[in-house]
């Protein structure tokens, strides 16, 4: 007999269940809830769950208990179903590189921002110090200078949490 291809999800759920019944709708459900088909539709999930029912069904490696072969009908898995009889075949929804991709660029626009803020940091740090060598050498109001002085601390200061919350971030993706 030539080796039926079983989606490892499918197989997975199935290996679960072991020789206890189940309906096809329990497994519709507990297929569903695995995260790997969280993007799929429920009647196309049945429809699959279904087929892949009849097909093991017609190798004989899952009886009908009760029933007729419908959605409320209880099977069962038999002694051939086991590893001889099946291959495991593509995941029904492959990890996406897509998103990996996505992650890739997320991650280097993080740190191209990062480095933004790491150079505008040190500009309004020399800026401060400056303003402060200014201040002290008298050449300038200080009132003058106050007030820019201020400003300068404060960009300095959102700039740096600018900078501790993209490295927060980087180190947890």
């Amino acid at each position: 007999m030539k080796p039926i291809r079983i989606k490892p999800e499918l197989l997975e759920l199935l290996n679960s269940i072991g020789r206890n019944s189940f309906t096809v709708s329990g497994l519709v459900k507990a297929y569903l809830k695995k995260p790997s088909s969280s993007s799929l539709k429920s009647r196309a999930v049945a429809q699959y769950v279904r087929r892949n029912i009849s097909r093991l069904e017609k190798k004989g490696m899952i009886a009908s208990i009760s029933g007729n072969g419908d959605s409320k009908g209880i099977y069962q898995l038999t002694q051939e179903f086991n590893e001889t009889n099946y291959v495991v075949g593509e995941p029904h929804c492959p990890e996406n590189n897509i998103s990996s991709a996505k992650q890739v660029d997320l991650t280097k626009e993080l740190k191209t921002k990062l480095k933004q803020y790491r150079i505008e940091l040190l500009t309004t740090m020399g800026e401060v110090e400056e303003y402060d060598s200014l201040s002290k050498q008298a050449l300038v109001r200080p009132a003058l200078i106050q007030d820019l002085y201020n400003d300068a601390r404060d960009r300095c200061s959102k700039t740096l949490g600018k900078i501790r919350a993209l490295e927060l971030l980087l180190a947890r993706i």
